[in-house]
């Protein structure tokens, strides 16, 4: 079975944020206002444009520069 979704070229790529979080949001904010960096301890989901990141895959057709390339499951 094959799902095919057509997103409008305009269209922004980013994670879904969980609505539970909210207090979270808050302690980030204070640590990165103290100096902390969150971002050095985990890797995050970065958005990108979906009309950048179709015309990479349609001219370049090089996988390793593939946004989406380190979030893929592989065997």
């Amino acid at each position: 079975m094959t799902l095919m979704l057509t997103l409008p070229m305009d269209s922004m790529v980013s994670p879904l944020k969980d609505i539970s979080d909210g207090d979270k949001e808050e302690e980030y904010a204070e640590e990165e206002e103290e100096g902390g960096s969150r971002n050095e301890e985990r890797k995050g989901f970065k958005s990108f444009c979906f009309e950048d990141y179709a015309w990479r895959v349609y001219h370049e057709r090089l996988f390793f520069k593939d946004p989406l390339d380190r979030y893929r499951i592989k065997p």
